[in-house]
């Protein structure tokens, strides 16, 4: 049940405003992120096998790494102002019960941003790509519109796990020494952290009917991830092996 003490919100208002600005704000980066890939000529590696383009992964990893902080940010100053401002919000009660606007336009950023890269990408033929994207919109689309409790804890949670992202789209757009490393620690540490909040989530919504599938979702994101994660160290090292022979 959400506190009596946090007001309602229009949802619908919300979602849309997260959905629309983050969609529409993501779009004009990965363009032009294309437009200057092109323009520089630059030659797509010979090893590259990648489902999409490299100037995706670039312009996702600049987008995420700019819009999580941001977003952490935005979290942090609602969560301190619900807190502070005579509501009665204690820290449990933030995370368990509260739900503000703030959360709703998260959520509703994370679905924009999943559809503009399945708008771009709709004719790539990868099915573990297809299947994250409808996955994150479906989890987005769920916590925002269904009575869950915790939300915002999986606010942050979700902020997190875009952490997680980043590094991915830096490795495969750079595939440095550092990125390695990054990749490897950060992705490892978001699904770590992602699990354990699919465990606790589910501890305290397990009354919904639509749970047991929402769980599932969460946690074939979690298992792709982390098997992205070690085939790509496997054929990093295959490529690194074959460098120096």
């Amino acid at each position: 049940m959400l506190s009596p003490s946090i007001p309602s919100i229009d949802h619908h208002s919300a979602f849309s405003e997260g959905a629309v600005v983050a969609g529409v704000a993501t779009f004009v980066a990965s363009v032009a992120f294309q437009r200057d890939w092109v323009s520089r000529g630059k030659p797509v590696p010979h090893h590259y096998k990648e489902v999409a383009p490299p100037w995706a992964y670039k312009a996702n990893a600049w987008i995420t790494g700019t819009w999580t902080p941001i977003a952490l940010v935005y979290a942090f100053v609602d969560s301190m102002l619900l807190m502070t401002e005579g509501s009665g919000v204690d820290f449990e009660s933030l995370m368990l019960e509260s739900r503000s606007r703030c959360d709703v336009h998260v959520f509703g950023a994370m679905f924009g941003i999943m559809f503009k890269d399945f708008f771009l990408f709709f004719g790539t033929p990868d099915i573990i790509l297809l299947a994250h994207h409808l996955l994150v919109m479906f989890i987005a689309c769920s916590l925002c519109f269904l009575p869950v409790q915790s939300l915002r804890m999986c606010t942050f949670c979700a902020i997190i796990v875009e952490i997680g992202s980043a590094t991915y789209c830096s490795f495969i757009a750079d595939r440095s020494s550092l990125a390695r490393v990054l990749y490897k620690v950060g992705m490892t540490a978001s699904n770590a952290i992602f699990f354990l909040a699919i465990l606790f989530w589910y501890s305290a919504n397990n009354h919904l009917m639509l749970s047991p599938y929402l769980v599932l979702a969460a946690l074939g994101i979690v298992l792709g991830r982390q098997v992205v994660l070690v085939e790509e160290m496997k054929l990093e090292g295959k490529r690194q092996l074959a460098a120096v022979q």
